[in-house]
């Protein structure tokens, strides 16, 4: 393919792992220390690694992390209250992600979800910049490189592809992905600016997304022969929490029942945002512990409830995981959705003296075997 030609083969920095050629690394942080990056992307090299993707985390940026990178090409993909713990609030978040806009290349590329209500600001910015091109992508506004038709199932979405005449490689095309939800539309549509940018073709760019069949704990689907589906999600604040169970109603379920926590020693004003979102959008939530830390996992989940309107009783208090994802398992029946959120691809529960080892793809499995 011409992206092959150009580029060989593609590295990857991100929060589930480090990986180029046949070497997969577990990552310690989503976007490791400057010397780990230098370090990473110097084997790259010299493995013959043409391209890198980066996931570039606020922490990563507010830190200096990637200061002396220069990148040829920038997404921005949401804004949303997380890691309210380390930045002062939503605008401070804001001004350490615009950080990686002024770190393009000169005749590179930022590519800018228009649907998000800050689009303008980081649009105002990267104007600033030298000879920086920019392609905007959404579903909701008019944008560069847009969705239409969209068409949502068990089996993943469907929909036009429709660019704007600046963009060429044709008006519209279709695309189809195993990949759920409208949140993940969002995430297509940046994959297809961020392809234009580099010069693929939309033969390359469709069959590199339609081969894309999931991701560790990103809505994974477990399946073991029962009348149900059960999904495991990374989904750990609010709006992370209710991108994915709309994503679910989408599919018209009986019902939803959803597991979740959060976890200790982080931002406390999630819990009540959790709460509610859990509440409202699912037919019943089982609250438990999700990496207490050093906290009381009981209090946690006094927090969480706190949200929950008076009235609503749709919920179950279970502290220990494995039971309230067991509890959630036994309760579900034909044609229900289990969603267990929160720690999706992570293989560890953090308590305040001790690390156990806990996979809740692998507690799924189990429970269903025996069921």
């Amino acid at each position: 393919s011409l992206f092959k030609i150009k580029f060989g083969q593609v590295g990857l920095i991100g929060t589930i792992n480090y990986r180029f050629g046949n070497r997969v690394i577990p990552a310690i942080n989503t976007t490791p220390g400057v010397l780990d990056i230098y370090s990473l992307l110097s084997n790259m090299k010299d493995s013959d690694i043409g391209a890198s993707i980066l996931e570039v985390s606020s922490h990563a940026l507010d830190q200096g992390r990637v200061d002396t990178i220069a990148f040829d090409i920038a997404i921005f993909t949401n804004l949303t209250r997380e890691h309210m713990d380390y930045h002062v609030d939503l605008d401070s978040y804001l001004r350490s992600k615009m950080k990686l806009f002024t770190k393009i290349k000169e005749n590179g590329y930022a590519i800018i979800n228009a649907d998000e209500d800050c689009a303008g600001k980081i649009i105002d910015r990267v104007r600033k910049e030298k000879n920086i091109n920019i392609i905007t992508y959404g579903i909701e506004k008019a944008a560069d490189v847009t969705a239409k038709d969209i068409q949502y199932s068990f089996k993943g979405v469907r929909f036009e592809v429709s660019l704007s005449s600046k963009l060429g490689l044709g008006a519209s095309w279709n695309i189809a992905s195993p990949l759920i939800g409208k949140y993940n539309v969002y995430n297509i549509l940046a994959s297809v600016a961020c392809g234009i940018a580099m010069g693929m073709n939309k033969i390359d760019i469709t069959s590199g997304i339609e081969r894309v069949k999931g991701l560790p704990g990103r809505l994974e689907s477990i399946n073991c022969g029962q009348d149900f589906s059960v999904f495991v999600d990374y989904a750990h604040t609010g709006d992370g929490l209710k991108n994915v169970l709309s994503a679910l109603k989408e599919l018209s379920p009986s019902r939803i029942l959803t597991v979740f926590g959060c976890g200790g020693d982080k931002d406390r004003s999630k819990r009540p945002i959790m709460g509610q979102v859990s509440s409202g959008l699912s037919d019943r939530v089982f609250i438990t512990s999700d990496n207490p830390r050093t906290e009381d996992p009981i209090e946690i989940i006094n927090e969480v409830i706190s949200g929950i309107g008076k009235g609503k009783n749709n919920y179950v208090v279970e502290v220990d995981r494995h039971k309230a994802i067991e509890k959630a398992l036994l309760d579900a029946r034909k044609g229900d959705i289990v969603l267990v959120a929160g720690k999706g691809h992570e293989t560890y529960q953090i308590f305040k003296n001790f690390t156990a080892p806990f996979d809740d793809r692998e507690v799924v499995k189990k429970i269903l075997d025996k069921r």
